[in-house]
Protein backbone atom coordinates (compact mmCIF):
# COMPACT_ATOMS: atom_id res chain seq x y z
CA UNK A 1 0.00 0.00 0.00
CA UNK A 2 2.74 2.25 0.80
CA UNK A 3 4.67 1.97 -2.76
CA UNK A 4 1.40 2.23 -4.48
CA UNK A 5 0.84 5.45 -2.68
CA UNK A 6 4.62 6.78 -3.15
CA UNK A 7 3.44 5.60 -7.23
CA UNK A 8 0.17 7.48 -6.99
CA UNK A 9 1.90 10.82 -5.23
CA UNK A 10 5.00 11.04 -6.97
CA UNK A 11 3.67 12.46 -10.56
CA UNK A 12 2.20 15.19 -8.38
CA UNK A 13 4.93 16.17 -6.67
CA UNK A 14 6.60 16.71 -9.80
CA UNK A 15 4.13 18.33 -11.48
CA UNK A 16 3.56 20.31 -8.64
CA UNK A 17 6.91 21.47 -8.60
CA UNK A 18 7.37 21.73 -12.45
CA UNK A 19 4.30 24.08 -12.34
CA UNK A 20 5.07 26.54 -9.16
CA UNK A 21 8.52 27.22 -10.92
CA UNK A 22 6.99 28.13 -14.13
CA UNK A 23 4.12 30.09 -12.40
CA UNK A 24 6.85 32.06 -10.23
CA UNK A 25 8.87 32.95 -13.52
CA UNK A 26 5.93 34.06 -15.14
CA UNK A 27 4.56 36.32 -12.63
CA UNK A 28 7.61 37.51 -11.66
CA UNK A 29 8.03 38.54 -15.60
CA UNK A 30 4.78 39.95 -15.67
CA UNK A 31 5.22 42.10 -12.59
CA UNK A 32 8.74 42.70 -13.56
CA UNK A 33 7.57 44.59 -17.09
CA UNK A 34 4.82 45.93 -15.83
CA UNK A 35 6.63 47.61 -12.80
CA UNK A 36 9.68 48.78 -15.69
CA UNK A 37 6.63 50.19 -17.97
CA UNK A 38 5.83 52.47 -15.52
CA UNK A 39 8.67 53.87 -14.21
CA UNK A 40 9.18 54.06 -18.09
CA UNK A 41 6.20 56.45 -18.67
CA UNK A 42 7.34 58.45 -15.32
CA UNK A 43 10.49 59.01 -16.97
CA UNK A 44 9.17 59.68 -20.05
CA UNK A 45 6.95 62.02 -18.96
CA UNK A 46 9.70 63.70 -16.91
CA UNK A 47 11.76 64.22 -20.02
CA UNK A 48 8.90 65.80 -22.00
CA UNK A 49 7.54 68.23 -19.20
CA UNK A 50 11.78 69.11 -18.77
CA UNK A 51 12.51 69.53 -22.23
CA UNK A 52 9.11 71.97 -22.89
CA UNK A 53 10.73 73.98 -19.83
CA UNK A 54 14.34 74.48 -21.57
CA UNK A 55 12.60 75.35 -24.52
CA UNK A 56 10.53 78.15 -22.71
CA UNK A 57 13.74 79.62 -21.19
CA UNK A 58 14.99 79.78 -24.67
CA UNK A 59 12.29 81.40 -26.49
CA UNK A 60 12.19 84.05 -23.23
CA UNK A 61 15.66 84.59 -23.55
CA UNK A 62 15.24 85.67 -27.67
CA UNK A 63 12.12 87.85 -26.66
CA UNK A 64 12.53 91.93 -27.76
CA UNK A 65 12.55 93.19 -24.12
CA UNK A 66 15.64 91.28 -23.22
CA UNK A 67 17.30 93.96 -24.95
CA UNK A 68 16.54 96.04 -21.91
CA UNK A 69 18.98 94.36 -19.53
CA UNK A 70 21.76 97.24 -21.71
CA UNK A 71 19.84 99.75 -19.43
CA UNK A 72 19.09 97.20 -16.28
CA UNK A 73 15.58 97.02 -17.25
CA UNK A 74 14.65 100.94 -16.23
CA UNK A 75 11.82 100.73 -17.50
CA UNK A 76 10.65 97.21 -15.77
CA UNK A 77 9.40 95.73 -19.34
CA UNK A 78 11.50 92.23 -18.65
CA UNK A 79 10.64 92.28 -14.99
CA UNK A 80 7.07 92.09 -16.03
CA UNK A 81 7.47 89.34 -18.25
CA UNK A 82 9.49 87.31 -15.93
CA UNK A 83 6.29 87.66 -13.70
CA UNK A 84 4.18 86.84 -16.54
CA UNK A 85 5.57 83.62 -17.49
CA UNK A 86 6.25 82.76 -14.18
CA UNK A 87 1.69 83.00 -13.50
CA UNK A 88 1.34 80.75 -16.58
CA UNK A 89 4.48 77.81 -15.97
CA UNK A 90 3.95 76.82 -12.39
CA UNK A 91 7.32 74.13 -12.77
CA UNK A 92 9.15 77.42 -11.81
CA UNK A 93 10.87 78.21 -8.58
CA UNK A 94 11.38 81.51 -9.99
CA UNK A 95 13.70 83.60 -12.98
CA UNK A 96 15.89 86.26 -12.71
CA UNK A 97 18.15 88.39 -15.27
CA UNK A 98 21.62 89.44 -15.06
CA UNK A 99 23.73 91.73 -17.12
CA UNK A 100 27.38 90.83 -18.10
CA UNK A 101 27.88 91.99 -14.54
CA UNK A 102 26.39 89.34 -12.22
CA UNK A 103 24.01 92.00 -11.58
CA UNK A 104 20.31 91.00 -10.75
CA UNK A 105 18.16 93.64 -12.99
CA UNK A 106 14.94 91.67 -13.23
CA UNK A 107 13.54 88.85 -10.72
CA UNK A 108 10.44 87.06 -9.97
CA UNK A 109 11.74 87.85 -6.39
CA UNK A 110 11.53 91.28 -5.85
CA UNK A 111 14.37 90.74 -2.67
CA UNK A 112 16.90 89.43 -5.20
CA UNK A 113 17.17 92.91 -7.05
CA UNK A 114 20.45 94.01 -7.43
CA UNK A 115 21.79 90.98 -6.10
CA UNK A 116 25.18 89.92 -7.18
CA UNK A 117 25.80 86.64 -8.59
CA UNK A 118 29.25 86.80 -10.11
CA UNK A 119 30.44 83.87 -7.73
CA UNK A 120 27.73 81.09 -9.20
CA UNK A 121 29.19 78.78 -11.18
CA UNK A 122 26.47 78.85 -13.79
CA UNK A 123 27.04 82.58 -14.21
CA UNK A 124 31.31 81.60 -14.85
CA UNK A 125 30.21 78.96 -17.38
CA UNK A 126 27.40 80.53 -18.86
CA UNK A 127 30.39 83.65 -19.74
CA UNK A 128 32.83 81.52 -20.62
CA UNK A 129 30.99 79.29 -23.39
CA UNK A 130 27.79 81.18 -24.71
CA UNK A 131 26.08 78.54 -24.63
CA UNK A 132 23.02 77.41 -22.19
CA UNK A 133 23.74 75.20 -18.90
CA UNK A 134 21.80 73.03 -17.23
CA UNK A 135 22.97 72.15 -13.49
CA UNK A 136 22.33 69.33 -11.41
CA UNK A 137 18.92 69.45 -9.49
CA UNK A 138 20.31 71.18 -5.65
CA UNK A 139 18.76 73.16 -3.22
CA UNK A 140 18.72 76.66 -4.41
CA UNK A 141 19.44 79.33 -2.16
CA UNK A 142 18.12 81.87 -3.61
CA UNK A 143 14.52 80.54 -4.84
CA UNK A 144 14.52 78.52 -1.37
CA UNK A 145 13.65 75.29 -3.24
CA UNK A 146 14.57 72.54 -4.86
CA UNK A 147 15.57 72.46 -8.90
CA UNK A 148 17.83 72.32 -12.10
CA UNK A 149 19.69 75.71 -12.70
CA UNK A 150 18.66 76.63 -16.76
CA UNK A 151 21.17 79.27 -17.43
CA UNK A 152 20.41 80.74 -21.32
CA UNK A 153 22.69 83.27 -22.90
CA UNK A 154 20.76 86.05 -24.38
CA UNK A 155 22.44 87.43 -26.91
CA UNK A 156 22.54 91.31 -29.05
CA UNK A 157 19.82 90.66 -32.06
CA UNK A 158 21.19 87.85 -34.69
CA UNK A 159 24.63 88.42 -33.28
CA UNK A 160 25.81 84.62 -30.68
CA UNK A 161 28.79 86.51 -30.51
CA UNK A 162 28.24 89.45 -28.55
CA UNK A 163 25.91 88.30 -25.46
CA UNK A 164 24.53 90.93 -23.51
CA UNK A 165 23.23 88.87 -20.33
CA UNK A 166 21.83 86.04 -18.77
CA UNK A 167 18.53 84.37 -18.19
CA UNK A 168 18.59 81.73 -15.48
CA UNK A 169 15.04 79.77 -14.69
CA UNK A 170 15.15 77.39 -11.78
CA UNK A 171 13.23 74.49 -13.08
CA UNK A 172 10.86 73.09 -9.50
CA UNK A 173 11.65 69.60 -8.37
CA UNK A 174 8.39 69.20 -6.89
CA UNK A 175 6.31 70.88 -8.96
CA UNK A 176 7.48 68.80 -11.86
CA UNK A 177 6.71 65.52 -9.46
CA UNK A 178 3.56 66.26 -8.57
CA UNK A 179 2.35 67.03 -12.50
CA UNK A 180 3.24 63.12 -12.94
CA UNK A 181 0.97 60.64 -13.24
CA UNK A 182 0.51 58.25 -10.16
CA UNK A 183 3.12 60.34 -8.42
CA UNK A 184 1.61 61.91 -5.06
CA UNK A 185 4.00 64.81 -3.76
CA UNK A 186 3.51 65.71 -0.19
CA UNK A 187 4.08 69.37 1.38
CA UNK A 188 7.85 70.21 1.84
CA UNK A 189 8.71 69.23 5.39
CA UNK A 190 11.78 70.05 7.33
CA UNK A 191 13.76 67.47 8.84
CA UNK A 192 16.34 69.48 10.51
CA UNK A 193 17.71 71.38 7.99
CA UNK A 194 17.26 69.87 5.15
CA UNK A 195 13.96 70.39 3.32
CA UNK A 196 12.92 66.86 1.32
CA UNK A 197 10.66 66.27 -1.91
CA UNK A 198 8.60 63.61 -0.26
CA UNK A 199 6.22 61.36 -2.44
CA UNK A 200 3.07 59.79 -0.87
CA UNK A 201 3.64 55.83 0.70
CA UNK A 202 4.32 54.09 4.04
CA UNK A 203 6.81 51.20 4.64
CA UNK A 204 3.17 49.40 4.64
CA UNK A 205 2.74 50.24 1.19
CA UNK A 206 2.32 47.83 -1.26
CA UNK A 207 4.37 49.81 -3.91
CA UNK A 208 6.39 53.22 -3.87
CA UNK A 209 8.88 55.35 -6.30
CA UNK A 210 12.09 56.47 -5.94
CA UNK A 211 13.69 58.78 -8.33
CA UNK A 212 17.63 58.82 -8.54
CA UNK A 213 19.85 61.20 -9.99
CA UNK A 214 23.17 60.58 -11.97
CA UNK A 215 25.09 59.38 -9.24
CA UNK A 216 22.18 57.17 -7.51
CA UNK A 217 21.50 59.59 -4.93
CA UNK A 218 17.57 59.90 -3.73
CA UNK A 219 16.13 62.52 -4.92
CA UNK A 220 12.77 61.93 -4.40
CA UNK A 221 11.27 59.05 -2.53
CA UNK A 222 8.53 58.60 0.77
CA UNK A 223 9.25 60.28 4.33
CA UNK A 224 10.72 56.17 5.74
CA UNK A 225 13.27 56.38 2.62
CA UNK A 226 14.58 59.36 2.93
CA UNK A 227 14.59 59.68 6.82
CA UNK A 228 14.19 55.72 8.17
CA UNK A 229 16.65 54.67 10.06
CA UNK A 230 17.30 51.30 8.40
CA UNK A 231 18.69 53.07 5.17
CA UNK A 232 21.66 55.24 6.98
CA UNK A 233 23.40 52.07 5.79
CA UNK A 234 23.13 53.57 2.49
CA UNK A 235 24.15 57.64 3.58
CA UNK A 236 27.57 58.89 1.74
CA UNK A 237 28.90 62.02 2.35
CA UNK A 238 27.01 65.26 3.32
CA UNK A 239 25.86 67.74 0.76
CA UNK A 240 23.39 70.20 2.45
CA UNK A 241 21.95 70.69 -1.11
CA UNK A 242 21.29 67.88 -2.06
CA UNK A 243 18.03 66.45 -1.56
CA UNK A 244 19.13 63.44 0.45
CA UNK A 245 22.56 62.19 1.08
CA UNK A 246 21.47 58.06 0.43
CA UNK A 247 22.95 56.53 -2.04
CA UNK A 248 21.76 53.39 -3.80
CA UNK A 249 24.07 52.27 -6.20
CA UNK A 250 24.36 48.99 -3.98
CA UNK A 251 21.58 47.69 -5.23
CA UNK A 252 23.94 47.63 -8.60
CA UNK A 253 20.99 49.12 -10.41
CA UNK A 254 23.11 50.72 -12.38
CA UNK A 255 25.33 47.87 -13.95
CA UNK A 256 21.87 45.99 -14.44
CA UNK A 257 20.42 49.17 -16.35
CA UNK A 258 24.46 49.34 -18.57
CA UNK A 259 23.54 45.68 -19.44
CA UNK A 260 20.17 46.53 -20.97
CA UNK A 261 20.40 48.33 -24.43
CA UNK A 262 16.83 49.79 -23.46
CA UNK A 263 18.00 51.18 -20.15
CA UNK A 264 14.94 49.53 -18.59
CA UNK A 265 14.18 46.82 -16.67
CA UNK A 266 13.50 44.81 -13.48
CA UNK A 267 15.09 42.72 -10.65
CA UNK A 268 14.64 41.53 -7.39
CA UNK A 269 16.59 43.06 -4.64
CA UNK A 270 16.41 43.72 -0.64
CA UNK A 271 16.40 46.86 -0.11
CA UNK A 272 16.32 47.53 4.12
CA UNK A 273 14.61 44.77 5.50
CA UNK A 274 12.63 43.22 2.75
CA UNK A 275 12.37 41.65 -0.50
CA UNK A 276 11.21 44.08 -3.58
CA UNK A 277 10.82 43.93 -7.18
CA UNK A 278 12.11 46.88 -9.13
CA UNK A 279 11.58 48.07 -11.99
CA UNK A 280 13.83 50.67 -13.51
CA UNK A 281 13.97 53.50 -15.94
CA UNK A 282 17.10 55.28 -16.49
CA UNK A 283 17.58 58.04 -19.26
CA UNK A 284 18.50 57.62 -22.82
CA UNK A 285 22.58 58.13 -23.44
CA UNK A 286 21.42 60.58 -26.27
CA UNK A 287 18.98 62.45 -24.32
CA UNK A 288 21.16 62.72 -21.15
CA UNK A 289 23.45 64.19 -23.40
CA UNK A 290 21.39 66.90 -24.84
CA UNK A 291 19.24 67.74 -21.62
CA UNK A 292 21.84 67.03 -19.02
CA UNK A 293 19.71 64.87 -17.38
CA UNK A 294 20.62 61.15 -16.24
CA UNK A 295 18.17 60.46 -13.46
CA UNK A 296 16.64 56.97 -12.81
CA UNK A 297 12.77 56.09 -12.14
CA UNK A 298 12.60 53.02 -9.65
CA UNK A 299 9.29 51.47 -8.86
CA UNK A 300 9.54 49.58 -5.82
CA UNK A 301 6.87 46.68 -5.36
CA UNK A 302 6.78 44.03 -2.36
CA UNK A 303 8.04 40.76 -3.74
CA UNK A 304 6.15 38.68 -1.32
CA UNK A 305 2.92 40.43 -1.66
CA UNK A 306 3.55 40.54 -5.86
CA UNK A 307 3.85 36.74 -5.43
CA UNK A 308 0.91 36.43 -3.01
CA UNK A 309 -1.62 35.36 -6.55
CA UNK A 310 1.24 32.42 -6.63
CA UNK A 311 0.75 31.57 -2.99
CA UNK A 312 -2.89 31.07 -3.53
CA UNK A 313 -2.94 29.91 -6.68
CA UNK A 314 -0.37 26.82 -5.08
CA UNK A 315 -2.34 26.63 -2.15
CA UNK A 316 -5.42 25.23 -4.25
CA UNK A 317 -2.75 23.63 -6.38
CA UNK A 318 -1.71 21.05 -3.50
CA UNK A 319 -5.44 20.70 -2.27
CA UNK A 320 -6.60 19.74 -5.32
CA UNK A 321 -3.07 17.40 -5.61
CA UNK A 322 -4.15 15.94 -2.09
CA UNK A 323 -7.84 15.32 -3.14
CA UNK A 324 -6.32 13.52 -6.10
CA UNK A 325 -3.75 11.48 -4.48
CA UNK A 326 -6.37 10.03 -1.86
CA UNK A 327 -9.10 9.72 -4.73
CA UNK A 328 -6.36 7.95 -6.76
CA UNK A 329 -5.22 5.93 -3.86
CA UNK A 330 -9.13 4.82 -2.65
CA UNK A 331 -9.53 4.17 -6.69
CA UNK A 332 -5.72 2.02 -6.69
CA UNK A 333 -7.25 -0.29 -3.35
CA UNK A 334 -10.53 -0.53 -4.72
CA UNK A 335 -8.96 -1.75 -8.15
CA UNK A 336 -6.66 -4.16 -6.06
CA UNK A 337 -8.77 -5.96 -4.03
CA UNK A 338 -11.40 -6.32 -7.19
CA UNK A 339 -8.42 -8.00 -9.02
CA UNK A 340 -7.24 -10.30 -5.57
CA UNK A 341 -9.94 -11.24 -4.22
CA UNK A 342 -11.18 -13.52 -7.07
CA UNK A 343 -7.44 -14.94 -7.35
CA UNK A 344 -7.78 -15.46 -3.39
CA UNK A 345 -10.81 -17.66 -4.16
CA UNK A 346 -9.62 -19.79 -6.59
CA UNK A 347 -6.68 -19.95 -4.58
CA UNK A 348 -8.86 -21.26 -1.62
CA UNK A 349 -11.15 -23.65 -4.02
CA UNK A 350 -7.89 -24.90 -5.64
CA UNK A 351 -6.64 -25.94 -1.58
CA UNK A 352 -9.97 -26.86 -0.89
CA UNK A 353 -10.23 -29.43 -4.38
CA UNK A 354 -6.61 -30.53 -3.08
CA UNK A 355 -7.76 -31.71 0.09
CA UNK A 356 -10.54 -34.10 -2.14
CA UNK A 357 -13.06 -31.94 -1.89
CA UNK A 358 -15.13 -31.62 -5.02
CA UNK A 359 -18.40 -31.18 -4.70
CA UNK A 360 -17.56 -27.51 -3.42
CA UNK A 361 -18.10 -24.99 -6.43
CA UNK A 362 -16.44 -22.01 -6.73
CA UNK A 363 -18.09 -18.36 -6.90
CA UNK A 364 -16.68 -16.14 -9.19
CA UNK A 365 -18.82 -14.12 -11.04
CA UNK A 366 -16.70 -11.41 -13.24
CA UNK A 367 -16.49 -10.86 -16.96
CA UNK A 368 -12.80 -10.10 -17.15
CA UNK A 369 -10.04 -12.80 -18.07
CA UNK A 370 -10.31 -13.80 -14.16
CA UNK A 371 -13.75 -14.65 -14.88
CA UNK A 372 -12.76 -16.88 -17.39
CA UNK A 373 -9.99 -18.50 -15.48
CA UNK A 374 -12.75 -19.38 -12.92
CA UNK A 375 -15.14 -20.43 -15.74
CA UNK A 376 -12.72 -23.00 -16.94
CA UNK A 377 -11.32 -24.07 -13.52
CA UNK A 378 -14.99 -24.77 -12.43
CA UNK A 379 -15.26 -26.84 -16.01
CA UNK A 380 -12.33 -28.76 -15.04
CA UNK A 381 -13.42 -29.14 -11.52
CA UNK A 382 -16.83 -30.93 -13.24
CA UNK A 383 -14.64 -33.13 -16.09
CA UNK A 384 -12.30 -34.30 -13.02
CA UNK A 385 -15.26 -35.29 -10.73
CA UNK A 386 -16.63 -36.86 -13.34
CA UNK A 387 -13.69 -39.28 -13.82
CA UNK A 388 -13.61 -39.92 -10.39
CA UNK A 389 -16.80 -40.97 -10.62
CA UNK A 390 -16.18 -43.34 -13.35
CA UNK A 391 -13.46 -44.51 -11.99
CA UNK A 392 -15.21 -45.41 -8.67
CA UNK A 393 -18.13 -47.10 -10.59
CA UNK A 394 -15.34 -48.92 -12.61
CA UNK A 395 -13.91 -50.09 -9.10
CA UNK A 396 -17.59 -50.78 -7.50
CA UNK A 397 -17.80 -53.15 -10.92
CA UNK A 398 -14.44 -55.19 -10.41
CA UNK A 399 -15.10 -55.18 -6.74
CA UNK A 400 -18.16 -57.20 -7.53
CA UNK A 401 -16.60 -59.81 -9.98
CA UNK A 402 -13.58 -59.81 -7.88
CA UNK A 403 -16.13 -61.08 -5.31
CA UNK A 404 -18.48 -63.77 -7.19
CA UNK A 405 -14.92 -65.17 -8.49
CA UNK A 406 -13.94 -65.75 -4.89
CA UNK A 407 -17.63 -67.07 -4.31
CA UNK A 408 -17.29 -69.47 -7.03
CA UNK A 409 -13.86 -70.65 -5.95
CA UNK A 410 -15.05 -71.22 -2.26
CA UNK A 411 -17.58 -73.50 -3.46
CA UNK A 412 -15.48 -75.55 -6.02
CA UNK A 413 -13.21 -76.13 -2.74
CA UNK A 414 -16.20 -77.33 -0.36
CA UNK A 415 -17.33 -79.66 -3.02
CA UNK A 416 -16.47 -83.77 -2.55
CA UNK A 417 -13.53 -85.43 -4.85
CA UNK A 418 -15.21 -87.86 -7.04
CA UNK A 419 -14.22 -91.78 -7.89
CA UNK A 420 -12.89 -92.82 -10.95
CA UNK A 421 -11.44 -96.36 -10.37
CA UNK A 422 -14.04 -99.29 -11.09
Amino acid sequence: MIALLLLSGIPFLILFTATSISVKDYLNEAIGTELSSSARNRLVQLHAMFRYSVENVQAWSMHSVMKDVLIDDVNGRIQKMLLANHQAHRLFNGAYVVNMSGKVVASTDQETLGDDVVEQSWFFDTIKSHEAQIGPLRFDMMYGGYGVSISQPIFSGEDKSKMIGILNASFSWRQLLSQLDQVDVEQIESEGSRNGVLLSGTKEDDMFIVFLDHDGYVIAAPSFVLYGDEYEDYIEGTDRYRVSDINLRRLSLQDTIKDTEAGTGFVQKKFGDREYLVGFSTTPAKLEAESGMGWYVLVFKDAKKALSPLRNLLSLFIGIGVVSVIIIYAGAVVLSNNLSRPIIKIHKWAQTVAAGKFDEPILVETNDEIGLLATSVHQLRLRIEAYIHRVSLQNQELEEKDRELDGRNQDAGDAPPTDTQT
